[in-house]
């Protein structure tokens, strides 16, 4: 609660593009699959599944990262640092969960 008013959860999700959110969504499909399933982070699924999550957090913030702001007759692009390394976080481990995926050696069916 900020200043004693109800602050919603989801604001940050509706600031969200559309990318960003069929991302997440596909993440979470996946994550919930494999979750059903009994995976283990052993299971490509798990890994993949963290990684589409990653991944639309880091499209967000690079996307949100320039904005441009106008005062007077005069508009100008700043530049969102904190976004920027949000996103460079997020996009390392993003490659890092698809390259722990890629090295998962495929489970023969039993």
């Amino acid at each position: 609660m900020v200043d004693g008013s109800w602050v919603n959860p989801l604001s940050s999700f509706q600031e969200m593009g559309t990318l960003s959110k069929v991302l997440l969504l596909l993440g979470f499909v996946f994550l919930v699959a494999a979750l059903v399933h009994g995976a283990l982070f052993s299971d490509r699924m798990l890994p993949a599944s963290l990684a589409f999550i990653s991944l639309s957090l880091a499209v967000h913030y690079f996307s949100e990262c320039r904005q441009t702001v106008s005062h007077d007759d005069e508009s100008t692009t700043v530049t969102d640092w904190g976004k920027v390394w949000g996103g460079i976080v997020t996009s390392l481990v993003t490659i890092a969960l698809i390259l722990v995926a890629a090295l998962i050696p495929t489970q023969k069916a039993k």
